[in-house]
C-alpha cells in the first residue's frame, strides 16, 4: 500500500509541475525554499526505486539533454515519438539516481519516429530521416516546435543521420556510418564532410547520441548506444568508462 501511495504522489507531482504556471510558481518560491522541496522529493523518488524497480528501456534509439531532470532517453517501436509513455526521466544528482515513468506529451508536434537527435544551450533538435525539427527548449517539462521548421537537410548530407552530438557554438556532429558531417544548426547549414575515425577516433561502435556533461563543457561526453553508456575525453579521444545502461540507470 505504501508503495502504490507513494507512485501516485509522484505522479501528481510531476503533472501539476508541468502545468503550474509561471505566476504561481513564483508566488511558491518566494515562500518556500524550493530547493529543498526538490531535494525531498528526489529522496522520496529514490526511497521509492529501492522499494520497487521499473523497467529499464530495452534498447534506446537516442537521447537528448532535458532541463533540471538531466536527460530524455526515447524508445521507439511502432509507437509515436509523443507517446511519452515510452519517453524515460532521469532524475540526476551527479549520477543518475532514478528513473521515472510519464504519460503526458513533451515534444509537440514531433516527428512519429527519431533517425538522431541533439540539444543546445536553448533548442532540442529531432533528426528523422532528412527532415530536422526545431524546439525550444524545454519548460515545464515539454517542448514547442519554432515556427518555420521543421526543414530538410542540405543536399551535401547525402546519409540519413544515425547519430549525432552536439558542440560548442550551436553546431553539431551528424553521424552515418564513418561519415560526418559538421552541422551548423540555428542556419541549416553544412560546414564540412569528413572522417569520423579521423576526427573522432575510438568512439564506442554504433552509437545512437552523445551528451556533455557537465552540461554546458565539451571536454568530456556520454555516449551511448542500444544498452550502453561510454564516457569519452575529448582530449585524448579515448573512452575512459563504461558499463551497461541498466547498471548505470540501478534499474
Amino acid at each position: 500500500m505504501f508503495v502504490q501511495l507513494l507512485q501516485f504522489i509522484i505522479i501528481i507531482y510531476y503533472i501539476a509541475e508541468a502545468r503550474i504556471p509561471l505566476t504561481i510558481l513564483s508566488k511558491l518560491k518566494n515562500q518556500y525554499d524550493m530547493k529543498d522541496y526538490h531535494d525531498n522529493i528526489q529522496k522520496s523518488i529514490t526511497a521509492f526505486v529501492t522499494f520497487q524497480n521499473y523497467n529499464c528501456p530495452k534498447k534506446i534509439d537516442s537521447a537528448t539533454e532535458g532541463k533540471e531532470i538531466g536527460n530524455f532517453l526515447k524508445r521507439h517501436y511502432k509507437f509515436k515519438l509523443i507517446n511519452m509513455k515510452y519517453c524515460y526521466h532521469f532524475i540526476r544528482n551527479d549520477l543518475y539516481r532514478c528513473i521515472f515513468l510519464t504519460d503526458f506529451q513533451i515534444f509537440r508536434g514531433g516527428p512519429h519516429y527519431v533517425n538522431a537527435s541533439v540539444s543546445t544551450k536553448h533548442q532540442t533538435y529531432l533528426i528523422a530521416d532528412r527532415n530536422i525539427k526545431r524546439s525550444l527548449k524545454e519548460k515545464f517539462r515539454s517542448f514547442s516546435l519554432i515556427k518555420g521548421w521543421p526543414k530538410m537537410l542540405p543536399n551535401r548530407v547525402l546519409f540519413f543521420p544515425q547519430a549525432a552530438f552536439p558542440l560548442e557554438n550551436e553546431s553539431a556532429v551528424l553521424v552515418s556510418g564513418n561519415v560526418l558531417a559538421a552541422y551548423e544548426l540555428k542556419h541549416n547549414k553544412v560546414i564540412s564532410i569528413n572522417d569520423l575515425e579521423r576526427c573522432y577516433p575510438n568512439l564506442p561502435e554504433d552509437f545512437r547520441t552523445g551528451v556533455p556533461f557537465p552540461t554546458g563543457q565539451f571536454n568530456t561526453y556520454y555516449f551511448l548506444d542500444s544498452h550502453n553508456l561510454y564516457e569519452y575525453n575529448m582530449n585524448t579521444k579515448r573512452i575512459i568508462f563504461s558499463q551497461p545502461l541498466k547498471k548505470y540507470l540501478l534499474c
